[in-house]
């Protein structure tokens, strides 16, 4: 009977199970933080795309281009649609004074804006025909009138002369601008009298215009 022995144990074979539960565990790691690195690479690869995409805009137009280009673009009402011709025509060139003038402009009526217009150094004619075309435009917007075909080539010719004369002159005032900039330098250092050119009184006009509205 000394001879006789219980049952040995069975004897592991291969890879203990525990260490297969951590390959497992550190294999979900691993996928887990792959997937969390990519996410932020495309998180970093789109921002880096939206923003070289603000580079890449385009500069707004200048006002007087920017005018001229949406005459062009609604011309075919002349034919279609009158009345939202003269809408569009006016409000473009309300904007465009505006922006060029610096002063609220679109939300002027049309006495207003006339009363404002007198103060520009334009000739007498062309103020007077800006206020002739303000007053025929709201006959067409309001009154229901229908204009004939030759009345709107005429007033789109305007709109277009007006816009290029205003733009001259605001032209002139950056370069007046500049020479005073210049002038005031050689009178700092003592090279000559203290002169300011003539130039810059038509936005200074309206800035004043405004502030003292403001104030009262």
């Amino acid at each position: 009977m000394k001879d006789i022995h219980d049952i040995a144990p069975p004897v592991p074979v291969g890879i203990d199970p525990f260490y297969i539960k951590v390959l497992v565990a550190a294999l979900g790691v691993l996928v887990l933080a792959g997937l969390l690195l990519l996410f932020f690479r495309f998180l970093k690869k789109r921002r880096a795309r939206e923003k070289k995409s603000l580079y890449l805009l385009p500069e707004p137009l200048p006002p007087h281009q920017a005018a001229i280009e949406e005459m062009d673009a609604f011309l075919y009402l002349m034919e279609s649609h009158p009345r939202l011709f003269y809408f569009r025509l006016t409000g473009t060139l309300k904007r465009f004074i505006g922006k060029c003038l610096d002063f609220n402009a679109p939300e002027m009526t049309t006495q207003e804006l006339a009363s404002r217009i007198r103060h520009l150094e334009l000739g007498r004619e062309e103020g007077a025909q800006l206020r002739d075309f303000l007053v025929f435009a709201d006959t067409i917007k309001y009154a229901g009138i229908t204009p004939d075909h030759r009345r709107m080539e005429q007033d789109d010719a305007f709109a277009r002369r007006f816009v290029a004369r205003i733009h001259a002159m605001t032209g002139e005032e950056k370069e007046a601008d500049v020479q005073g900039d210049e002038i005031s330098d050689e009178t700092a250092a003592g090279k000559g009298p203290a002169q300011r050119p003539r130039a810059g009184r038509i936005r200074r006009f309206f800035t004043s215009r405004t502030e003292k509205g403001g104030a009262a």
